[in-house]
């Protein structure tokens, strides 16, 4: 006589492989708030910048523009005036 030497767990089909196309798709799904109410609640969690401190941030960022721009520049031009003396030798 035969004996059935399969373990009991390879009978065992997961409820995953069972499930419809329909059950996977929302399976990540938590019910809960709506789109807007979440977003609203995430919202309410930033702290935004008063007036003063907006205005100190932009003067800043237009400093530091400037000074970039300054130094790309210089650079620039170092440059140019190198690459002009080396093409009047040759």
């Amino acid at each position: 006589m035969e004996e059935n030497t399969s373990n009991e767990s390879d009978k065992i089909v997961s409820k995953e492989s069972t499930a419809s196309p329909k059950d996977k798709k929302n399976k990540g799904e938590k019910k809960g708030p709506g789109f807007f109410a979440k977003h609203k609640a995430e919202f309410k969690k930033i702290k935004w910048p008063t007036r003063q401190e907006l205005l100190k941030e932009t003067v800043v960022v237009i400093i530091i523009s400037l000074a970039v721009g300054v130094v790309i520049y210089g650079i620039d031009t170092i440059l140019q005036f190198g690459f002009g003396k080396l093409i009047n030798i040759l």
